[in-house]
């Protein structure tokens, strides 16, 4: 059985503590005599250095606050060392015995010590400011208080977000607030972006092209004769496939699914940079159609580097790409602008390269140098069909 008389581990620890605290109490107690011993020989020679020795009453007052302070000091410093509670030390008393004058001021500082068991307890956060409390304890903070300095920011958000001192309600002394901050200067303060969820460094949380302070307080489609507010944490607000930018683009409501399959009237031009100098593209080329979706994002053209192209007889542009998400039934047209090439411009063909072979796409003039298509993804290119037609031996009036 267990020896009776035997002290438990408890009691031993709370024995060495007392120990160590009643040694700490001494310790304080000799330097403090010292202190007093130092300063009334200092006290001495220096009033004799001004031909007299002042009234023992200033002395006394002096010595007395000084070491009161020290020991009120020292009690708090030994009281640190107690587990699982919130201090407050009180610190710095001003004495200029020089001039027989004292300032004495009050200082409170809040420490917070736990302890905390490294391994098991690395996701507990007593205050849910998303700072674990064992890193309360190394960053000061006050792991039952989520704001520590009353800044209006979490913690746990001055730590991981904003990168402010949890401490101190003006991180960097420029009079304003930590809470207060606009750091990404989207117009929106800290404060502001914490209830939102929104990123406090970057002003387009969602990346859809529209700032996080247009989606909360409403922005105008693009014919400006409506005003929407969208969700700055979604770039689909509606989760329709179309994002939030796109459908005021268009003029869409981004806060309505319903008219995700809207066609929308649409055009845009692209300019073709010539693949040599010896043959060059007519430019402008542009798309159009009634389309679903934006146009601009779903319609891209670049040059083709398909050696086959060198061989055809008559070629005017160089040979492109078009890559597209609409297919040959949508009803996007490609336009070319023929003008350069105004006198032979009702005998150019719009072409179609399929399987290693030409083929001609039917096509309309608008006027005289102006030449539309239906087209879709693949390759393509303009040819002089007179010359082409020529070279196979065919010849047409």
């Amino acid at each position: 059985g267990t020896n009776p008389t035997e002290k438990s581990e408890q009691e031993k620890l709370e024995q060495v503590k007392g120990q160590i605290n009643a040694t700490l109490l001494i310790i304080v107690i000799i330097v403090i005599i010292a202190l007093a011993l130092i300063i009334f020989i200092w006290f001495i020679i220096k009033s004799r250095s001004k031909g007299g020795y002042p009234s023992l009453s200033k002395f006394t007052f002096f010595t007395i606050l000084l070491i009161t302070t020290l020991f009120i000091n020292s009690v708090y410093a030994a009281d640190i060392y107690q587990e699982n509670v919130q201090y407050n030390k009180i610190i710095t008393t001003q004495v200029n015995y020089a001039n027989f004058t004292c300032t004495f001021r009050v200082t409170v500082e809040y420490y917070f010590v736990n302890t905390i068991d490294p391994i098991t307890n690395l996701e507990l956060d007593t205050d849910s400011d998303t700072l674990p409390d064992y890193l309360e304890v190394l960053y000061l903070t006050d792991l039952h208080n989520d704001d520590t300095d009353g800044d209006l920011l979490p913690d746990g958000v001055e730590v991981y977000r904003t990168y402010t001192d949890p401490l101190r309600v003006d991180t960097d002394n420029n009079g304003v607030n930590d809470g207060d901050e606009d750091f990404d200067k989207d117009k929106l303060i800290n404060i502001e972006e914490k209830n939102h969820g929104t990123d406090y460094d970057n002003i387009d949380t969602d990346f859809d092209s529209l700032s996080d302070y247009d989606e909360i307080n409403g922005i105008k489609t693009k014919d400006g004769l409506k005003t929407y507010q969208t969700d700055p944490l979604s770039d689909d607000t509606d989760s329709d496939g179309l994002r939030d930018d796109t459908e005021l683009k268009l003029n869409l409501n981004p806060t309505n699914p319903a008219d995700a399959n809207t066609k929308v009237s649409q055009e845009i031009t692209q300019a073709i940079l010539p693949k040599n100098l010896t043959i060059e593209s007519p430019t402008p080329i542009s798309f159009k159609g009634e389309l679903k979706g934006d146009i601009d994002k779903n319609v891209k053209v670049r040059i083709s580097n398909n050696s086959y192209y060198e061989q055809i007889e008559g070629l005017i542009s160089n040979p492109i790409i078009i890559d597209t998400t609409y297919d040959y039934n949508a009803g996007l047209k490609i336009t070319f602008d023929l003008t350069k090439y105004k006198n032979i411009a009702k005998r150019i063909a719009f072409c179609r390269i399929e399987n290693g072979k030409i083929v001609f796409i039917d096509h309309t003039y608008v006027s005289n140098n102006i030449l539309y298509a239906d087209c879709y993804s693949g390759e393509y290119c303009l040819i002089d069909s007179k010359k082409y037609l020529q070279d196979l031996n065919l010849f047409i009036k």
